[in-house]
């Protein structure tokens, strides 16, 4: 039998509300190298390229849509090409999200397709949208 589950925005929105607040003052790594399948899969030969910090209240939320609100900026340690990024807890030790990284059309827009190390990294903008089904 086809299954074909859907929530509603009131359910999206919960389980956002639910979510965001784990991420609050987490980080936000930022890696090059091969997107892991899942969040919880090994990061593998991936070049972590920089580390910044979530707001204390790190996202606004909207019809199942988690939004970021303004990311503490870092230089990047290392140089090179982004591809992925995972927002943990801040403790840094419990990946929660993860995503593609670019300038225009991803889930993390970051100023510059490259990171220079000991330059700062600038976060356009990061989203999150909780899955309604089909």
């Amino acid at each position: 039998m086809a299954q074909n589950p859907q929530l509603s925005y009131a359910a999206v929105n919960a389980e956002a509300n639910a979510l965001a607040p784990c991420m609050n003052s987490g980080k936000l790594r930022i890696y090059s190298g091969t997107i892991p399948t899942r969040c919880d899969d090994s990061l593998g030969a991936a070049v972590l390229l920089a580390e910044l910090t979530m707001n204390a209240t790190a996202w606004s939320v909207a019809n199942g849509i988690l939004t970021a609100n303004a990311v503490t900026g870092a230089n990047a340690g290392v140089s090179g090409t982004h591809s992925f990024f995972r927002v943990f807890d801040s403790a840094g030790t419990t990946a929660y999200i993860q995503g593609n990284t670019g300038t225009s059309a991803a889930d993390l827009i970051l100023n510059a397709a490259t990171t220079t190390a000991g330059v700062a990294v600038g976060v356009t903008a990061l989203t999150h949208t909780v899955v309604r089904g089909a």
